[in-house]
């Protein structure tokens, strides 16, 4: 369990890079600043989707032995999931805004 830790630790790391570069380019563009609907929005559906991993990071460091729980297993594991989600879908809004889709 211990990799994973690492894993989630440098999965923000990166996350955090990714979010200051898109605020810095954002500056040239302009679209960070159109929040609503937030669903339409690739800026703020990822940074959205890294809050998700956020918490999950500090409920893991936190609780540790989280897994020994069948239902605190499943709750992590399904929000994981809604995370990983939205990280595609935030993805997919900024290739429509690359115009690549």
């Amino acid at each position: 369990m211990l990799v994973g830790w690492w894993v989630m630790l440098l999965a923000l790391v990166s996350s955090a890079a990714a979010i200051a570069t898109g605020i810095i380019d954002d500056t040239l563009i302009g679209h960070l600043g159109s929040v609503f609907p937030i669903w339409v929005n690739h800026g703020w559906v990822q940074i959205f989707s890294s809050v998700v991993f956020l918490l999950l990071f500090m409920w893991r460091t936190r609780n540790p032995q989280f897994y020994e729980t069948p239902k605190l297993k499943w709750l992590y594991l399904i929000s994981g999931g809604i995370g990983i989600a939205l990280l595609y879908y935030g993805g997919h809004l900024g290739a429509k805004l690359a115009g690549r889709i």
